[in-house]
């Protein structure tokens, strides 16, 4: 009887200070101005740009940008991916907001993924995706029970001073300064983290996906000091996968600067003179460019609004294949671009071949330095990519028919992605071997080609030049 009345007891007491704890965070946000920082922030819809970029954000390794979301890491084995804000955050006080989801077709899964808020970016790495030593915080959600504890999956927090490596072979256990069980895994809805950084004191909030209230987040725990916190870093996601793997995606990254109130500068306010004159700009402004836009139509409009309401419930209700469908053909599309990009260089390079390639008075015009190599570098690079394609398409062949699951979507986004990065670097050597072509020609008064026509035998060509 005793032991029960213990056990309840220091279950009242957890429970309290756990909303002391709430109504605290709750009270601070509360004295505190939010001011959205978009330069550090990303989300969907329309979350990477035409040329497949996301704004202000760099990313690298297997990560793969789409249209609504970030697939950090995809479910295929043993790979990892990372994405870094290109612009250094310089506030002291601050709140991230991180919707994701992390899902896989076994019940456990790995390795898991990480936020970063640190000094130096880096690329790739063996914690979760990330560098081994850091200078700053990181914030790890740990799938996988490396050590048997039966403590996983966790939320853990371990703030570095760059001279501790990650032990991954027990969890990080004793590295890190808060920690707390809670699921993240294959949830109905949309895991949610709040983290906030005040006055040197950091707080950590989960919502675990099983509704979509706002109000429903827990308290994962607060660190009072966090000496190894820069002053300004780089805000930056990672993930990794090891012999079991998960999709890893990021839906939404969202930074408010934070200020309390009584530190906010209010502006000077205006005369009644003033205003009025401001106001009766504005107006002249705002019919001048009625005048020039002229009004839509009411059935315009209405088209819009309808074709609007369509297009986002269309994309709200998007089933799971359909979306690693679409993944595919952006991809796809980007490729088309870039090998667009190659024909094009590849014919300028012919071309200017063809005036290098005209005798001078005294003798053969010489070949100039390193031209060669770098024609053969250009050549080998083309073959690659006809290899790409021709893996690409035996394996579209074999998997016609094939379920769509998210495993099979991700290997199938692979060749894909890397079939493109192919591309980019052949644009980069016909851009060098065109800026060496350029320099040696700029002497020659021989007039340009007339323009040819080529198929597909690009290769014949270079090699008969060469």
């Amino acid at each position: 009887m005793s032991n029960i009345m213990i056990t309840r007891t220091w279950t009242c007491v957890l429970l309290i200070s756990a909303i002391y704890h709430a109504a605290a965070g709750l009270q601070d946000l509360t004295a505190l101005k939010q001011k959205f920082e978009y330069k550090h922030s990303f989300k969907g819809p329309s979350l990477v740009n035409s040329l497949g970029d996301i704004p202000f954000w760099e990313y690298g390794g297997n990560a793969i940008p789409s249209w609504d979301q970030v697939r950090v890491c995809p479910s295929i084995h043993s790979r990892q991916g990372w994405v870094w804000n290109k612009v250094k955050f310089a506030q002291q006080d601050w709140m991230v907001d991180i919707k994701l989801r992390i899902n896989g077709r076994m019940k456990t899964g790995a390795d898991g993924m990480a936020f970063w808020f640190v000094e130096e970016k880096s690329q790739g790495g063996s914690t979760f995706g990330g560098s081994e030593r850091w200078k700053g915080l990181g914030l790890f959600l740990d799938s996988f029970d490396n050590d048997g504890q039966q403590d996983n999956p966790k939320i853990q927090i371990v703030m570095n001073d760059g001279s501790v490596s990650y032990n991954h072979h027990v969890d990080g256990v004793g590295q890190d300064q808060l920690s707390c069980l809670k699921e993240f895994r294959n949830r109905p809805h949309a895991v949610r983290l709040r983290i906030i950084r005040i006055r040197g004191t950091l707080e950590v909030w989960i919502h675990e996906g099983l509704s979509q209230r706002d109000t429903d987040y827990d308290l994962c725990g607060m660190i009072s000091t966090t000496p190894n916190v820069p002053s300004e870093g780089y805000f930056g996601l990672s993930a990794a996968t090891g012999g079991l793997s998960d999709d890893h995606d990021v839906i939404s990254f969202i930074v408010h600067s934070l200020t309390p109130l009584d530190e906010v500068k209010t502006p000077e306010e205006f005369s009644e003179e003033k205003s009025k004159e401001y106001q009766q700009k504005y107006d002249q402004y705002a019919e001048e460019l009625v005048k020039k836009r002229g009004t839509p139509s009411p059935q315009a409009t209405d088209h819009i609004n309808v074709y609007q309401d369509s297009f986002e419930q269309e994309y709200h209700y998007e089933a799971d294949w359909e979306k690693n469908l679409r993944q595919v053909l952006e991809k796809q599309a980007d490729m088309n671009r870039y090998l667009q990009i190659l024909e094009e260089k590849t014919e300028q390079i012919i071309n200017t071949l063809l005036v290098a390639q005209v005798p001078k008075e005294g003798g053969a015009a010489p070949a100039p330095a390193g031209i060669k190599e770098e024609l053969t570098a250009f050549k080998n690079t083309q073959s690659l990519v006809q290899h790409q394609l021709q893996d690409l398409r035996e394996y579209l062949e074999k998997n016609q028919g094939r379920g769509g699951g998210g495993a099979i979507a991700s290997e199938a986004l692979q060749p894909i992605y890397e079939m493109k990065h192919v591309a980019e670097r052949s644009s980069k050597t016909s851009e060098e071997v065109l800026a060496k072509l350029s320099m040696f020609t700029q002497a020659s008064s021989c007039p340009p080609p007339y323009p040819i026509h080529y198929d597909n035998n690009i290769e014949l060509v270079l090699l008969y030049v060469v």
